[in-house]
Parts: structure tokens; C-alpha cells; sequence
């Protein structure tokens, strides 16, 4: 809950700096940071009250030779509102199981479902937009610091001496 407490602090912080810089808004309502292709995005985080120990899951790309893993976490998950509804674990896909390639359309489209849901219902605690700094450990540093944000992709080159 501590991280949850700061990343609030640094949004309101964040956000009430930002205000006068930019006059442009996504459809979302998020700010357009004037001449970058970048946007200070609306971070959807768990409301108070979600189980995070449930909510908060491994990346999509990990244990994918491991479907049992998978099966237990979908166990203990249960019915409760979870990150594992909405990521698409690679040991699932088609490529990796050997499945038609309809299976995994048809597990896009659930995912886009419960986004939705959650996105209508109220898992999500309600935020202005803002960047989120993130300072966390790994086996291999005692910190690793990061910026959560919006890149346009449409805008970004990736193909120049110096990347934009």
C-alpha cells in the first residue's frame, strides 16, 4: 500500500506542474506534451480495497514453459479482479501450443472484454493523468529506478542516428 500512497503523491504533484505546458489532450483527456511524442497518461491503478496480492501478476513472458505455474496462479486468482485477466501469457498461444490460431483470437477478444469491464466498473481508483516513478529492486541491484509514460509510437523513429 506504501507504493500505492506514493505513486498518488507524485500524481497530484506531478500533474499540478504539469498543467501549464500544454494546451493539447488525447480523446482521453490526457496532456500532450508540446512538441515531444509523448503524453502524460491516466495510469489505471487498482482501487483501494482490490487485493493486490491477487491483482499483481508476472510478466506475459515469463514461464512459458511452465503451464502449471499458470494454472495455479489462475487458482488462486479465483474470481477476483486481476492483472491476469487482461495480459495474454505466452505458454497460451498458439505458436507454443501447437492450438489453432483461432484460440488465440478468441482469448484477445476475452481479454478486451474484462478490460472493458474493468474499465466501466470500479477496480480502477480514479487518477489525473501523470508520469509514475517507480524505484524497485532485483536480484542483480539494490535500486532500478523507472518512468512510467505515453509514447506516441506513430511519432517515435526508430530508424535514425539519433533515435526521437
Amino acid at each position: 500500500k506504501n507504493w500505492l500512497k506514493q505513486a498518488r503523491c507524485f500524481s497530484v504533484v506531478f500533474s499540478v506542474a504539469m498543467e501549464p505546458v500544454t494546451a493539447k489532450m488525447t480523446m482521453m483527456g490526457e496532456p500532450i506534451l508540446e512538441g515531444l511524442p509523448i503524453c502524460v497518461p491516466k495510469i489505471l491503478m487498482p482501487r483501494e480495497g482490490i487485493d493486490l496480492a491477487k491483482w499483481a501478476c508476472v510478466a506475459c513472458d515469463q514461464y512459458e514453459s511452465e503451464p502449471a505455474y499458470w494454472e495455479e496462479m489462475n487458482k488462486h486468482v479465483g474470481k477476483s479482479p486481476s492483472a491476469l485477466r487482461i495480459i495474454f501469457p505466452e505458454v497460451y498461444l498458439a505458436s507454443v501450443t501447437g492450438a489453432d490460431p483461432s484460440e488465440d483470437d478468441e482469448r484477445i477478444k476475452e481479454i478486451g472484454k474484462v478490460m472493458s469491464e474493468y474499465a466501466a466498473g470500479d477496480v480502477f481508483a480514479s487518477r489525473p493523468p501523470a508520469f509514475m516513478a517507480i524505484d524497485r529492486k532485483t536480484g542483480h541491484v539494490a535500486s532500478r529506478k523507472g518512468l512510467i509514460m505515453a509514447v506516441d509510437l506513430d511519432q517515435y523513429n526508430y530508424d535514425c542516428p539519433i533515435p526521437t
